[in-house]
């Protein structure tokens, strides 16, 4: 049965309170495989629902586009044909477009198309779909099939192909401090890392000894 695109997201409730991103076709009834990466392979990983919702809306886009193209998504990962360099051009132009007018900053300057983090991971999200269908696939291959290296390899590819090497900036507001900060404070904190050990030292040496141990009193300079 092929299920008609365009494919859209909803949030679905479970008994348990726990919120699902759903995926459903035109007609609104859930479709098949991405939900079921969705149940198995996204679920599992206890990501929040906002970060579930940008993988399963990524996939969506997918599906869409593969469905504008008018390609059957099912026969390719079977005939392990995979997508053309256009197709993936197209899957590409499309995961780095916004999906909805509130992405981005309102004070931001307007733009069609998301940061580079962004398109990063959307592209990572499809990428690891498609390798989840097409696995199983391929270890349904027998050894001796002569397709199986030619297999193997396509899907090696898929990553570069797809995904490529796209340039993201470093946010160091996240990670701390920079190489500058971080070697200032370090000079700055080695003397008194060396007075408390010189202390501990001292006071150690002077327990073995049995004798008293005096105060050391660390202050500023006058």
């Amino acid at each position: 049965m092929v299920e008609k695109t365009p494919f859209r997201t909803e949030q679905l409730r479970l008994e348990s309170g726990e919120r699902f991103v759903l995926t459903v076709a035109v007609d609104g009834m859930p479709v098949w495989w991405p939900n079921l990466y969705c149940q198995i392979a996204i679920r599992e990983r206890g990501i929040s629902f906002s970060a579930m919702h940008a993988y399963m809306s990524a996939i969506c886009v997918f599906h869409n586009v593969c469905g504008d193209l008018g390609i059957d998504v099912d026969a390719r990962i079977e005939s392990l044909e995979l997508f053309r360099e256009e197709e993936i051009s197209a899957l590409r132009d499309a995961l780095r477009r916004k999906l909805r007018k509130s992405e981005g900053h309102a004070s931001a300057p307007k733009k069609a198309t998301v940061e580079n983090a962004h398109w990063k991971n959307r592209l990572t999200a499809v990428n690891n779909y498609i390798v989840w269908r097409t696995n199983p696939v391929i270890d349904r291959m027998s050894l001796r099939d002569e397709r199986l290296p030619e297999a193997r390899s396509r899907l090696a590819a898929l990553p570069k192909r797809l995904i490529g090497k796209i340039m993201v900036r470093k946010n160091t507001s996240k990670e701390g401090m920079d190489e500058k900060t971080e070697r200032a404070f370090l000079d700055a904190i080695t003397p008194v890392i060396r007075l408390i050990r010189l202390t501990l030292a001292i006071r150690s040496e002077t327990r073995r000894s049995g004798g008293s141990t005096t105060p050391v009193c660390v202050g500023r300079r006058r």
